[in-house]
């Protein structure tokens, strides 16, 4: 009798199905094709079962199994917030599986058609059985007038419920694109609350709509200094980055990376001096001299990431000159300005520590194409700049987060 695969083997053969990336998780990348495919595993024999349904399990989205409500012409994950309750409720040691979960509340009116993520009081009664999370998926959707304003914020038997999950390490809240609907938001300090009720928080994701972006209210409890000790890492992807997270940065004594998206000028001149990663974004259109002397300050940096789609070349270069630098010891730009190299290789000469260039692909495949053009770069740093590593890695989104394995991956 042949003896069965390790489990090591089959859990990293079930990591691969679908193409999946088995380092970083995307929230757009969980469709419904690897799941049912997983699902399928999980039925071939005993020995599959166990292995494929933890990875089935590791990361949950509601919003992937929503279906059609023909009576209101919308897409509902009410069904499917249902049947997961109870599976979850009646089987404990599925719950224990997951370890990335995305779900939501309210509507989202922007989409076609309309979709229906359910309450607030469902999405914490199913967040309140997965004692195990690692990392929470938020989408505030909108929701209707009749609706009571107060039941967008999370009461305190709420709060008792989901201060049970003890490892939540990444936050991700998502507004929704557009507000051009006859509902009202919820109160923005319904995010406060997650990171009162989770202080082990480490990473914090934001993007908030255009219309959500009223200032956050503090609540006296929150009113301290040292109030989210743990938050080592902000992010924003949105334009109104300013609104979102300026009003945290007191709060926050220990951070260490921030990336923005769209940084404006007010942020800049807010982020902590003491930041040891800076990713910034959206190059199309230039910071002022006031945003660039305020980089040239930051002499604890030791990384710095420019990043997007679509990056001014000129721009790109200015940030590079304005940088401090004694401390950089790596940077990551986009491929895009590798159609400059000339001009990259005396930019990056400037920086005495610096030992790594991360060049980031145009997509999460790397093409043929790129990796012709980085062994163009590299021959050209050899012959111009001392030895550097520079290395090329697939497109990151601003919301991609590293992914949990399970179990831990062996050395």
């Amino acid at each position: 009798m042949e003896r069965p695969w390790p489990v090591e083997i089959l859990l990293d053969i079930f990591e691969r199905i679908a193409e999946w990336d088995t380092k970083t998780y995307a929230v757009k990348r969980i469709a419904a094709t690897r799941p049912a495919s997983l699902a399928a595993c999980t039925r071939v024999c005993r020995a599959w079962n166990g292995p494929a349904t933890m990875v089935l399990y590791r990361e949950l989205s509601c919003i992937s199994f929503a279906d059609h409500d023909s009576q209101t012409s919308t897409m509902s994950c009410r069904n499917a917030n249902r049947l997961l309750l109870a599976t979850l409720s009646a089987r404990p040691e599925l719950a224990a599986h997951i370890r990335t979960f995305q779900l939501g509340f309210g509507t989202d009116c922007a989409r076609t058609p309309p979709m229906r993520y359910g309450s607030l009081d469902m999405m914490v009664e199913l967040l309140s059985l997965c004692l195990n999370l690692i990392h929470v998926d938020i989408i505030l959707g909108c929701i209707q007038l009749a609706y009571p304003q107060e039941l967008a914020k999370l009461k305190q038997p709420d709060m008792l419920l989901l201060s049970k999950l003890r490892r939540v390490q990444t936050l991700t809240v998502r507004g929704v694109e557009d507000h051009a609907c006859e509902l009202i938001e919820p109160a923005s300090d319904v995010i406060l609350q997650f990171l009162k009720v989770w202080p082990s928080v480490q990473i914090l994701s934001v993007s908030i709509a255009d219309r959500t972006r009223s200032r956050w209210w503090l609540p006296p409890t929150l009113k301290a200094p040292h109030v989210l000790p743990r938050l080592r890492e902000i992010r924003h992807g949105n334009t109104c980055g300013d609104y979102a997270i300026s009003p945290l940065l007191p709060f926050v004594p220990n951070l260490a990376h921030a990336l923005l998206m769209h940084p404006s000028q007010e942020l800049i001149s807010e982020l902590p001096l003491s930041l040891k990663r800076l990713s910034l974004g959206c190059f199309t259109c230039p910071l002022e001299g006031l945003d660039l002397q305020r980089l040239s300050q930051m002499h604890c940096l030791e990384g710095i990431s420019l990043c997007g789609t679509e990056v001014d070349i000129e721009f790109a270069l200015s940030y590079l000159d304005a940088l401090p630098a004694q401390g950089i010891q790596s940077i990551s730009l986009p491929i895009q300005v590798l159609a400059v190299a000339e001009l990259l290789v005396p930019a990056l000469a400037r920086f005495p520590r610096l030992s790594a260039v991360v060049i980031r692909a145009r997509s999460r495949l790397i093409s043929p194409e790129e990796e012709l053009e980085i062994m163009t770069v590299k021959s050209l740093f050899e012959q111009h700049v001392r030895q550097i590593d520079v290395v090329l890695e697939p497109f990151l989104g601003w919301d991609d987060v590293p992914r949990f394995m399970i179990p831990a991956r062996r050395p």
